[in-house]
């Protein structure tokens, strides 16, 4: 463990990326270090190392957590030590991996994840969601759509939140959610207008929302946190089975992005 923590700190990128690789089986026999490790990893200068952490973090997350010590140190480090503003497209993205993995384990494995767990992560979401709303909470809880155009990137964000919990959708909802996601100048924002249009279009087979994040994947211009999850969410709003999901196949060292992607697909979904 003290050469993983040495090489963590390693001037070379790509030494910290091993020792990344490297934990995964150290971190499953000593679960103490999880939070140590991933405080480092994920401060990391270098947003390849960081992007790599949290793929550590799903992996790790599929061999068990039945003590929830890895749910709790990654919600820990969100909340407390990694969260700021200037990283919020990062968190975004990395709260969109922790929630694709409870659902996946949920469907794969056939088993309940925990109710603990469950409250666990509906409350840390809440509170996320509450703190970038700030004074306005009850406003936003009342007329969410208001706050889509707000100035603050904190409250548009939380407005595509308490949307897509409330399963809102209008034509012009839909309409300023995709400008915002084609084009707002946050990208903690473009990402949560991508989840958005996953979670009210699941399964739907819905053409217009593939086509939408079709077009997020396929113009390499757009952050690569935003492209990978509206990739995943192509394969979410088709209804194509999870065992062909990016994040079921990344899970199992199946899949990177965006080395891996089935741009048969993308091409498909563009023409739609």
């Amino acid at each position: 463990m003290t050469d993983i923590h040495r090489w963590l700190t390693d001037p070379d990128a790509r030494r910290r990326i091993v020792a990344l690789i490297v934990m995964e089986d150290v971190l499953s026999s000593a679960p103490d270090e999880v939070t140590n490790v991933f405080d480092r990893a994920l401060r990391d200068s270098e947003p390849e190392v960081r992007g790599f952490a949290w793929r550590t973090i799903a992996h790790l997350w599929w061999r068990g957590d039945p003590t929830d010590r890895l749910l709790l140190a990654t919600q820990r480090i969100l909340l407390d030590e990694f969260y700021v503003s200037s990283e919020m497209g990062i968190e975004v993205f990395a709260v969109e991996w922790l929630d694709g993995i409870v659902r996946l384990w949920e469907t794969i494995r056939r088993a309940e994840v925990s109710e603990r767990r469950r409250k666990l992560f509906a409350a840390w979401q809440e509170r996320r969601t509450r703190e970038r709303a700030g004074e306005d909470w009850q406003k936003l809880q009342r007329k969410p759509e208001r706050f889509l155009h707000n100035a603050d990137p904190k409250r548009r964000i939380a407005a595509l939140r308490v949307l897509a919990r409330k399963g809102m959708v209008t034509e012009s909802v839909l309409q300023d959610v995709e400008q915002i996601m084609r084009s707002d100048i946050d990208v903690g924002a473009r990402i949560a207008a991508v989840t958005y249009i996953v979670q009210t279009k699941r399964a739907s087979g819905c053409l217009r929302a593939a086509r939408s994040l079709a077009q997020i994947v396929a113009d390499e211009s757009n952050p690569v946190y935003q492209r990978e999850v509206a990739y995943q969410g192509i394969y979410q709003v088709l209804g194509i089975p999870v065992s062909e999901w990016p994040e079921t196949r990344a899970a199992f060292g199946q899949f990177e992005f965006p080395d891996d992607i089935d741009w048969e697909l993308v091409r498909h979904c563009l023409e739609a």
